[in-house]
Formats: C-alpha cells, structure tokens, sequence
C-alpha cells in the first residue's frame, strides 16, 4: 500500500475492515496470536498519562465562545462561535503547575 492510497480522502482501505484492533491500530497484533500484554501496557499508558495531566491546568482564551454539536453516541464536537467554517476547534492556554 503507497502513502498516497493510505492518505486519501476517502478514508482507510476496505481491507483494514478486518482489523478489530483499537483505531486500527497493529502495534499489539490482532487475532488468536495478540501480544499477551496489550491490556496491561494499555492501563500502563493510561496510569502515566493521568500523573502527567495532573500537573497542567487548561483555561479557555477570552473572548472565545464555543458552541458544542452533539454528533451521535458519545462524540461532542466543539466549534468557535462564528467560526464553525473552520471546523472543529478548541483553543486553549496551557499552564504548568508547580
């Protein structure tokens, strides 16, 4: 498969329906023969990236307005009031805490 079939506006390839993996994601393999650690290196991931989280702070700009449309199960989408023409988006400050 070319990077240019993988990158196309049309999305992934039929063939990649077969994957059952997470956002058709291979790094643990799929099937019978899938990597014995995938849920622990998973809750791993998760463990450190919520101790990461922790030490920042996320404020919305000023001035800004979001407008949020519901998209169907779970999925919100955030736009910036005026500008839904850019699609979605979500400007934010970050601060570090000490």
């Amino acid at each position: 498969m070319s990077a240019s079939t993988w990158l196309s506006p049309e999305g992934l390839p039929e063939s990649t329906a077969v994957v059952n993996s997470p956002s058709h994601l291979l790094t643990f393999g799929d099937g019978p023969k899938i990597c014995l650690g995938r849920t622990f290196a998973t809750a791993e991931l998760k463990v450190v990236i919520s101790g990461i989280i922790r030490r920042f702070r996320l404020h919305k700009e000023e001035g800004v307005e979001f407008d949020f449309y519901h998209m169907g199960g779970n999925t919100i989408k955030p736009m910036v009031r005026g500008q839904q023409d850019k699609g979605s988006q979500m400007p934010l400050k970050v601060q570090i805490l000490d």
